[in-house]
């Protein structure tokens, strides 16, 4: 008997799978480093606008900055507060509205057709609107994540 307690055939398919893996992993690092590359050669020769897409290699840099003065940590904590802040907010405004439209039937049927409309609108459509009227601060984003969160809660 062999001191193996696999077969050759059972070798082989592991070193099969191990191989299928790698050539996954290969590419999907292929995959990441084209985008990136075409990303920034099409901001570099102005194919895209850079005003709203920037240039990898600067958010790479900003990064960096961020990083080594601290302050990346602050921007982080203030997007999780204002996250977390924005879907509490949401889910009980959303719920309590749930509650108001289950409970009457006169303000469901009322609400009715602007709460298809607003399903209907892109969410992003509605940040512009409340930034608007909200203020681009804390509290447009708090109120943005909020509205995000109730459009998306009637689906």
């Amino acid at each position: 008997m062999s001191n193996n307690k696999y077969s050759k055939e059972h070798i082989k398919y592991l070193q099969s799978i191990k191989r299928k893996r790698k050539i996954i992993l290969i590419t999907q690092i292929s995959i990441l480093i084209i985008f990136f590359t075409l990303w920034e050669l099409l901001a570099r020769i102005g194919a895209i606008d850079t005003f709203l897409t920037s240039y990898p290699s600067q958010m790479w840099k900003l990064f960096l900055k961020l990083a080594a003065n601290g302050s990346l940590f602050m921007h982080i904590g203030i997007s999780v507060f204002e996250t977390v802040v924005g879907f509490v907010l949401g889910t009980l405004f959303g719920t309590l509205v749930a509650i108001l439209l289950w409970w009457s039937d006169f303000i469901s049927r009322v609400l009715d057709p602007y709460m298809v409309i607003l399903n209907a609108l892109p969410k992003t459509a509605l940040a512009p609107i409340i930034i608007v009227w909200a203020g681009a601060g804390i509290s447009g984003i708090i109120v943005t994540a909020l509205m995000v969160a109730n459009v998306s809660y009637y689906k």
